[in-house]
């Protein structure tokens, strides 16, 4: 299936995966490394209003998307890693970061279309497991002496019935933190 991917999307919008892979978001200044990938998957760097169309408002933020969606082959299914790149969160009064995790369910339907169309021209399908990641280096921007201490701080919030992981990190991330 990732290779009917690669057949589907412009060369410009995927790379294969290595094991240790640089994603970076340049609006906010920002790279982190992600560690332990195994081979066989890609890594999608995701355009910005990717999920939109002349036909849906833009003004409910329904067209903005995540930075990246990461697919990796594991027997008889694929594992879907979506990745949104913050330079601080912003959280809500119940700790969830709404905008950050709204990028990320956004996204969903460009997966959903990219399956269908494989569906559609190779006839094939996988069973998939979503995984969600919000990876931010600091809490906010109103706290700047935060520390700075080489750890990552891994935290799980739900947000519209899914589980997302929240990592506070500008470090390296194995892949097994953003299950």
């Amino acid at each position: 299936m990732i290779d009917s991917i690669k057949c589907l999307l412009r060369n410009k919008y995927w790379t294969e995966t290595k094991v240790h892979e640089v994603l970076k978001e340049s609006q906010a200044n920002m790279k982190v490394s992600i560690t332990n990938l195994p081979q066989g998957g890609i890594i999608i760097k995701v355009p910005q209003n990717a999920t939109s169309s002349i036909m849906i408002d833009a003004g409910e933020d329904y067209n903005k998307s995540c930075d990246y969606l990461i697919l990796l082959p594991d027997n008889n299914h694929i594992h879907a890693y979506f990745i949104e790149l913050k330079k601080s969160l912003h959280h809500d009064k119940n700790g969830v970061p709404r905008q950050a995790c709204q990028q990320i369910l956004s996204t969903i339907p460009m997966l959903d279309y990219l399956c269908s169309m494989i569906k559609i021209h190779f006839e094939k399908t996988k069973d998939i497991q979503m995984h969600f990641t919000v990876i931010a280096e600091k809490y906010s921007e109103k706290l700047d002496k935060q520390g700075v201490k080489p750890s990552n701080h891994l935290k799980s919030v739900s947000y519209r019935n899914e589980k997302f992981k929240i990592i506070y990190s500008s470090l390296t991330i194995p892949l097994a933190h953003l299950r």
